[in-house]
């Protein structure tokens, strides 16, 4: 199998998991009733991060042994897990919502430089006075999409309606994001001069800055392995 071929199955591969992933958190968290796999699934992302974390941790003796600790905790307490997993929906949907919208609301003061215009600085060095006033409105459009996601979440949740709650939470978000770039791409597009402008993958390079290390991991793994024939040493 080719390079080529390889990546285009390892990434069919990886969305159809995601959307297994999206499709069962959401069919679990809808019914609003306690699931133990509904619990598993919500933890899923954050353990996963965690567990990186702790294993490329400088003291990752001490920092794999809490991991497996606090897992084997929740493990035990598992049926506690299962009656409260929505909150813990609710505290990686909303409190990453607010975040986001605190910390790129912050760069808006007037001493500070908007968070897009650190993005665009890293695609395109110094900043004419166009492209610095176009990204401060975007840090603008994205601090208030942040905040309405972060609100509406909340909103919904507390007024009881689960499922409508969990449609946005678990299939709508990812769907209003990927939205929100597209839509910022063709403003852009209109906006700006070709020579202030970046395309679409720039932009998420740009505002992801751990996508160049997932892009090459990618890579590696989409690569041929090396031909061992010409490897081989010859025969004397």
């Amino acid at each position: 199998m080719s390079a080529r071929a390889r990546h285009l199955l390892l990434t069919i591969l990886a969305g159809l998991l995601v959307v297994l992933y999206i499709g069962l958190l959401h069919h679990f968290t809808a019914q609003g009733r306690p699931s133990v796999i509904g619990g598993a699934l919500a933890l899923l992302p954050l353990g996963i991060t965690t567990a990186w974390l702790a294993w490329v941790s400088p003291l990752r003796v001490l920092t794999v042994g809490a991991w497996v600790a606090i897992a084997a905790l929740l493990a035990v307490n598992h049926e506690v897990l299962a009656q409260q997993f929505a909150y813990i929906e609710l505290l990686q949907h909303a409190g990453t919502f607010a975040c986001l919208s605190a910390v790129f609301g912050r760069t808006l003061a007037p001493d500070r430089t908007p968070m897009v215009s650190v993005f665009a600085r890293t695609a395109h060095g110094s900043l004419p006075d166009a492209l610095a006033r176009y990204t401060r409105k975007v840090t603008i459009a994205w601090t208030t999409l942040f905040v309405l996601m972060a609100t509406t979440s909340l909103a919904l949740f507390f007024s009881g309606h689960i499922a409508q709650w969990s449609l946005l939470a678990n299939v709508l978000t990812p769907i209003i994001i990927a939205t929100m770039f597209l839509v910022e791409y063709l403003v852009r597009r209109k906006a700006l001069p070709a020579e202030m402008r970046s395309g679409l993958v720039a932009s998420v390079r740009a505002s992801w800055p751990a996508f160049d290390r997932w892009a090459d991991t990618w890579s590696r793994l989409s690569d041929d392995p090396p031909d061992r024939k010409a490897q081989a040493k010859p025969v004397d």
